[in-house]
């Protein structure tokens, strides 16, 4: 049964173990002179024999399993295989594949019983799953130490200011108004408010994790209409949008440093979603103030050019402001 395309190809037998036993000492090689990267080779390692242990025990307990479910565990491995190296991760496709042929190359022995080079190999794996478990507590650990540290006392730079500390409620709050403060110098004329105001959020409602974020302050559609029927996420970007683009990567280092257990561009994301709530809602009278003149504005036009429909819509928004 073929497992593995591209680079890896190898047929897997279990009527013969001298083939595993090669390509499993070809990963030892490698392993040996991976450098910096042996820690991760480690780390996946042990993630799948961590899992390997959660559906059948052990060695000997996989052995004594009936044939079905193994065939489906190396069927599922081999896929893992397969998907990592079409993403481009060879380490993990190596980890797997390297994992199922040690079950082939034991051929049904107890792993007391093992004996010659399997048995050798098995002690060395046994190794780098030792080594992989503590390199993930350490870093679980540093992670833990680190969110102490930040916590309380690391600076972050965001636009123009710093926020001090990890990312909590209360400092997102903080970040927030370091945020409208570089806005309120950027954005000099009521079409810079209103142009930021329209643009940003019809970027934020495309993301679905944010979208219940922008309730509280609502948008009439026929204002997302006003950036032009041939607006995309690929427009050039409004003033203050380009503002909020610069300084992503600023917020998506305090997430990363301060939150390393949460994704970082999600993290991010709302962080960026909640300073736009928090801009909106500190704003809100004079927002609605430029929101009412410009509907009033384009519900004049729309009269003008005869498009009731849209004059209709418009003026919906003037009589809501």
């Amino acid at each position: 049964m073929a497992w593995f395309g591209k680079k890896y190809t190898s047929t897997i037998s279990t009527s013969s173990s001298a083939k595993p036993l090669r390509l499993i000492e070809e990963f030892l090689l490698s392993y040996d002179q991976s450098g910096s990267a042996r820690s991760k080779y480690a780390m996946t390692l042990w993630g799948i024999s961590a899992a390997f242990v959660e559906i059948f025990g052990s060695l000997d307990q996989y052995h004594n399993t009936d044939g079905e479910k193994k065939l489906s565990y190396l069927r599922m491995i081999g896929q893992n295989a397969i998907a990592a190296l079409d993403d481009g991760d060879e380490i993990e496709a190596s980890c797997n594949q390297v994992f199922v042929n040690f079950l082939v190359a034991t051929d049904g022995i107890q792993r007391r019983n093992l004996r010659g080079s399997i048995a050798l190999f098995a002690d060395r794996l046994d190794g780098i799953f030792d080594y992989g478990k503590a390199e993930i507590d350490r870093i679980g650990q540093l992670e833990e130490d680190a969110k102490e540290f930040f916590a309380s006392e690391a600076p972050f730079p965001i636009g123009t200011g710093v926020v001090h500390g990890g990312v909590t409620e209360q400092n997102v709050v903080i970040a927030s108004q370091l945020i409208i403060n570089d806005l309120q110098k950027i954005l000099r004329t009521d079409f810079d408010y209103y142009t930021y105001i329209v643009e940003q959020q019809a970027r934020l409602r495309l993301e679905p994790g944010i979208r219940t974020m922008l309730d509280g302050v609502p948008l009439f559609e026929i204002e997302f209409r006003s950036l032009g029927h041939d607006w995309s996420v690929d427009s050039p970007r409004a003033l203050g949008v380009d503002y909020i683009e610069s300084i992503r990567p600023d917020i998506r280092r305090w997430c990363i440093v301060t939150v390393p257990s949460l994704d970082p561009d999600e993290l991010s994301l709302r962080v960026i979603g909640a300073a736009f709530g928090h801009f909106r809602n500190v704003g809100k009278v004079h927002f609605d103030r430029i929101r009412r003149a410009y509907a009033e504005h384009f519900r004049d036009e729309c009269l003008q050019k005869g498009q009731r429909v849209d004059a209709a819509e418009w003026d919906d928004v003037v009589r809501a402001l």
